[in-house]
């Protein structure tokens, strides 16, 4: 009897929903009834699946689209991703006008031409990633005012001109990651109004025809088999950010660049130990990102000293053990630099004259000792990252005094060989200090700054003294100390 009763209870709800949204949304779905709204709010199982302009199915283990979606003829976004489409039936869309279609992560190989057919005026985003196509349908190459199309990790190695025409002449950005193409389709080459590309993850080794893309700002050739730059990037006049991280790519040409007004390059990942001072020379003035992770660099690039926009350096997974006095423009406002993974054995001293540096990261190298004052004119930084190196003492000198009670930073020294903390760490209010994976002596100090909130010891943390808490993990530190730490008095500590 409860059963029922509860049934009946659910479907009055549902019916009482079912006439507000008819009620207060009638403008998007003055096709559907009462009873086709209803099936599709129970297929979708969630009241707030539906808003004023958008219908969420997403992550419901449909194997169709839903009955009656397409009679909702003026939603502005249907997401349908992450479900187990297998294709998309004539009915599906044939009414509907929209401009956003989410059908991402689903098992769709075939798409007829039918359901589109309102949407070709309409549709300005499809989203068609991780399906089963090997080839774009020709009922995506009917949506003429198509400005976003999404097809990565598919099957396609080939893209035919007359399967997209219509697509040709409005499309702005394409993302073709993770397919199985070799070389840039003729069929890219028309598409005069596109500003990102993404051919990143394929088989490419050559890109033909490159430089009619005359609007590209963006393009994304990284993980492919290029041997070197393409000649074409030059005459992208646009171009401001290019990724070509994890190529086969020796060197960088000293005209590379010229042409373009590139500001971000990725170029990591390339078998390069050197690269000449001319490297950047078209562009230095323009670069405010340069990512030269994973490389075999062992001898810092003098090239970058003139990057005078310079923001952002990566530098990570390389053979780096000393930075040149002048390894920075004078005018550069860096704010992030990242060096983990390198032969670093102390903190280069250059690296203090970043003012505006947020961001420092020094992980996995063999950094012993901090010095007093190594950090004291980085007023801004708020991350540091000293983990896995080889710390066996941390003092509170190496940061500003100025700014010692109120700095605003996160620590991260774990994995280290420290014993203990500097009890001037007490008068840092807002600091976050992570201590996992260190060999800790657990005494009053750290039981302090672990009730403060101040450190963080991790899962894996275990005391190594004193005897009788040793392997103590950080769960049962706090109870453990509880009564010890909370009737002794701490000394007052001169951190002046």
């Amino acid at each position: 009897m409860h059963t029922v009763a509860m049934t009946v209870i659910q479907h009055l709800r549902c019916l009482f929903f079912v006439l507000a949204v008819t009620h207060l949304f009638s403008p998007v779905v003055e096709s559907a009834t009462n009873l086709e709204l209803s099936s599709i709010f129970r297929v979708c199982n969630s009241w707030k699946s539906f808003s004023r302009s958008s219908l969420d199915c997403s992550m419901r283990n449909l194997t169709d689209v839903p009955a009656n979606a397409g009679h909702m003829i003026k939603l502005d976004k249907m997401d349908l991703s992450q479900n187990d489409l297998k294709q998309v039936g004539l009915e599906d869309f044939v009414n509907i006008e929209m401009k956003h279609l989410n059908l991402s992560h689903n098992q769709i190989a075939v798409v007829f031409q039918r359901p589109f057919r309102r949407l070709r005026k309409t549709l300005e985003e499809l989203n068609l990633d991780r399906n089963g196509f090997k080839f774009i349908p020709l009922a995506v190459g009917t949506l003429c005012n198509i400005k976003r199309l999404s097809l990565s990790y598919n099957f396609i190695s080939d893209i035919w001109l007359e399967n997209i025409m219509c697509v040709t002449k409005s499309i702005e950005e394409l993302d073709l990651r993770g397919n199985q193409l070799t070389y840039l389709p003729l069929s890219v080459n028309s598409m005069k109004r596109l500003t990102r590309l993404d051919l990143s993850e394929n088989r490419i080794s050559g890109v033909d025809g490159l430089d009619r893309l005359v609007n590209l700002e963006s393009l994304n050739l990284a993980s492919n088999k290029l041997q070197s730059i393409p000649p074409q990037i030059k005459k992208l006049s646009k171009l401001k950010e290019l990724n070509l991280f994890d190529n086969q790519i020796m060197k960088i040409p000293s005209a590379a660049f010229a042409g373009t007004q590139l500001q971000m390059l990725y170029f990591g990942g390339q078998k390069v130990a050197f690269l000449s001072r001319k490297a950047l020379a078209s562009v230095q003035e323009k670069l405010e990102y340069i990512n030269f992770n994973s490389m075999m660099i062992t001898e810092y690039p003098k090239i970058i000293t003139k990057c005078k926009k310079l923001k952002t350096l990566e530098m990570a997974d390389n053979g780096l053990s000393k930075l040149p006095k002048r390894s920075f423009h004078r005018k550069a406002q860096m704010i992030k630099l990242n060096l983990s993974r390198n032969s670093f054995e102390d903190v280069p001293k250059t690296i203090n004259r970043l003012s505006n540096l947020q961001t420092l990261d020094l992980s996995f190298n063999k950094i012993m000792v901090l010095k007093p004052g190594t950090f004291s004119k980085l007023k801004n930084l708020r991350k540091l990252v000293l983990s896995n190196n080889m710390i066996l003492q941390f003092s509170y000198t190496a940061f500003p005094e100025a700014s010692l009670s109120t700095i605003r930073l996160d620590l991260d020294v774990h994995g280290n060989l420290l014993t203990s903390l500097d009890e001037c760490f007490f008068k840092m209010d807002y600091m976050k200090i992570h201590l996992g994976s260190n060999p800790l002596h657990c005494g009053c100090s750290l039981y302090e700054l672990t009730v403060k909130g101040t450190v963080s010891l991790g899962q894996d943390f275990r005391c190594m003294s004193p005897p009788p808490l040793l392997n103590v993990t950080s769960t049962d530190l706090i109870s453990s100390l509880r009564e010890t730490c909370s009737t002794e008095t701490t000394t007052k500590t001169d951190c002046d």
